[in-house]
């Protein structure tokens, strides 16, 4: 992880906010669909990720490991969340293009939710 101002962003279905390092980093509040406006959904544009709904919070990251918290609620029908970050690390205002933090880098998905939590544990992104 590169030192910089990094930015994030929700799609999910429903609900849901990002907390990295305990600070609300993004936030897609109440019901609705994923992929909204997406033409390729495996392959969205960065046009399309600021386009989403979600908020999005400039910070400040250090070199090394920080404690990422995504939380769902889901009402009906399919569920899903997807994360994206962009960062600027030499303080331009200059940002990288979007990119998906791939499932393989949390320790979480969405089916570890029935686990109860007293057998969980959470793992810093790297």
């Amino acid at each position: 992880m590169l030192v910089g101002e990094y930015q994030f962003k929700l799609d999910s279905d429903d609900a849901s906010d990002l907390y990295v390092d305990s600070n609300l980093a993004s936030a897609y509040y109440s019901g609705h669909g994923m992929f909204s406006g997406f033409a390729d959904i495996n392959n969205p544009t960065s046009a399309e990720i600021n386009a989403l709904k979600s908020t999005t919070t400039s910070l400040y990251l250090t070199a090394g490991y920080h404690r990422l918290l995504a939380r769902l609620q889901e009402l009906r029908g399919s569920e899903g969340i997807s994360i994206y970050y962009k960062y600027d690390t030499n303080r331009d205002g200059v940002f990288s293009d979007w990119q998906l933090i791939p499932k393989e880098k949390l320790f979480h998905s969405v089916s570890d939710l029935t686990t109860p939590k007293t057998q969980t544990m959470y793992r810093d992104w790297e």
